[in-house]
């Protein structure tokens, strides 16, 4: 029994299911944050353009950002700052899933390892994941981060 609390920090398996559920409940909070983003943009139907990149890219990390901060001040969690854990995971997971994916004339033909994920996951019009790797790859790993660090921001619980 010693040994299982060494490893829980003298945390019982309630407070330990607890933790977890809202290391999940957060990663949701800032996953919503960041699909109301996408679809107040599909909303106004933008044309693509590297402005739209940009724009998409700090909205994806500061709006969850702003809301992790907002939470950490109504409810203070420990547990809030670190989900950016869980948005590396996500990202490493889409790299594999990109590095998978079939090439050809037009799609990265003869591409490294490193040159496919850039231009998948970071441009526009890559023609990999329907040139969708920045909406589905980066932005959300990047809410996951910006909410991670919004919350840590709070200084709430130094």
């Amino acid at each position: 029994m010693s040994r299982l609390n060494a490893r829980s920090g003298g945390k019982t398996p309630g407070e330990l299911l607890v933790e977890s559920l809202w290391f999940f409940g957060h990663c949701l909070i800032a996953l919503v944050v960041y699909v109301a983003m996408i679809g107040v943009i599909y909303i106004f139907q933008p044309q693509p353009s590297y402005q739209l990149l940009l724009i998409g890219t700090l909205l994806a990390f500061l709006l969850p950002g702003i809301t992790g901060f907002i939470i950490q001040r109504v409810r203070t969690d420990r547990i809030a700052r670190h989900i950016w854990v869980f948005g590396l995971v996500y990202f490493c997971a889409i790299a594999v899933y990109v590095l998978d994916l079939p090439t050809g004339p037009g799609l990265c033909d003869h591409c490294g390892a490193w040159e496919k994920i850039v231009r998948t996951l970071f441009t526009f019009d890559s023609g990999l994941m329907e040139s969708n790797g920045d909406l589905l790859g980066t932005w959300p790993a990047l809410a996951w981060l910006g909410y991670a660090i919004g919350a840590r921001r709070s200084n709430k619980m130094d």
